[in-house]
């Protein structure tokens, strides 16, 4: 039997309620060692409830007081610098949450700190959602044949006040209120990462931002065009005010191929063409199953040395992409850009 990996757990805000069940699902293929947060209630509280032995205010306490195989860094951008610094140099591998920093130019410099040290995952689960998995397995076997354009939605009314004055995507997310740039670099982040993923090499050719939302200091709104070979379009676009939606994220498809269509849209996923196929989605549970598989993967390329399939070096071809939007994007009128507030 594999020897169990030691794993350290840096952050013990809201994404770690998601990361630590798909932990605690490894069962004897890992060994959940001790979780770190400035928070020290909050911290104990999450050791509690996994059967964590030990607590942290940080990260350099953390690996001080353990010999460990890897850290899961949960905590904020901003943090990373200094989280993944700390790992590499006591030799222990990484996985990451995205971005990997705030801009393509921090996340750069840390993917050059760790190289050739330590193995460094970026934590981006949205591709590991089993609808993603399928329309990729649809798509990579031809069902649809060469794709020819894209469209991909997500949105939400979470930044929009409930009945009580109460902002959803602001109480599971405080943070998100103070990042100067949010809906492309938080949110669409992820879709950038499936269109380059499924779709192969593509690049920007307009954006467009809506900075109207008060409750945030970044985009509440943006879209990006992008442009793959022989002038095959991609968009992406996203909204986190959007009324018509409930308060959650949720994402819908269209990918059209030479001779066929995949679409996610509500919760069903359909294949049309020749031999049409549709199946349902519950968005509920393959949120959490995403995160199962994306630290799966992890744990089985550490224990097999195989490749990670978004290491430092491809995540930062999709920061990059990011990078391009915001250079190039247009505000709505009335609009203030990306971390300005309104005169």
């Amino acid at each position: 039997m594999t020897k169990p990996l030691r794993i350290g757990l840096v952050g013990a805000g809201m994404v770690s309620a998601f990361h630590l069940p798909a932990w605690q699902a490894l069962g004897p293929q890992v060994q959940l060692v001790a979780i770190a947060d400035p928070d020290l209630a909050q911290a104990r509280a999450r050791a509690d409830a996994y059967r964590i032995g030990s607590v942290f205010s940080s990260i350099d306490e953390l690996l001080a007081a353990h010999r460990l195989d890897a850290v899961d860094i949960m905590t904020p951008p901003a943090s990373h610098a200094a989280h993944c610094s700390a790992a590499a140099q006591a030799g222990v591998a990484i996985l990451c949450q995205k971005p990997l920093g705030p801009t393509w130019q921090e996340a750069s410099a840390i993917a050059r700190n760790v190289a050739d040290r330590v193995r460094l995952m970026v934590h981006e689960n949205w591709r590991f959602r089993p609808h993603y998995r399928q329309i990729a397995q649809w798509l990579n076997s031809g069902r649809i044949g060469t794709w020819q354009s894209c469209t991909i939605s997500v949105r939400s009314s979470g930044l929009l006040p409930d009945t009580a004055g109460r902002v959803p995507a602001l109480l599971r997310q405080p943070l998100l209120a103070r990042l100067p740039r949010l809906m492309v670099a938080e949110v669409l982040v992820h879709h950038i990462d499936l269109a380059l993923w499924l779709l192969g090499t593509l690049r920007v050719r307009s954006a467009w931002a809506d900075c109207k939302v008060s409750q945030v200091l970044g985009e509440s709104a943006a879209q990006i065009v992008l442009e793959g070979s022989g002038g095959r379009s991609v968009v992406l676009e996203g909204d986190m005010a959007d009324a018509r939606y409930g308060p959650t994220l949720r994402d819908s498809v269209v990918l059209q191929g030479d001779y066929g269509t995949i679409v996610l849209q509500d919760d069903k996923l359909a294949l049309q063409g020749d031999q049409s196929e549709v199946r349902g989605v519950d968005f509920t549970a393959d949120y959490q199953k995403s995160y199962d598989a994306t630290i799966q993967h992890f744990v089985s390329a550490l224990q097999q040395g195989s490749p990670f399939e978004t290491p430092a070096a491809w995540h930062l071809r999709v920061l990059q992409v990011a990078e391009d939007a915001y250079r190039c994007v247009t505000l709505n009128p009335g609009s203030t850009a990306p971390g300005e507030t309104t005169p």
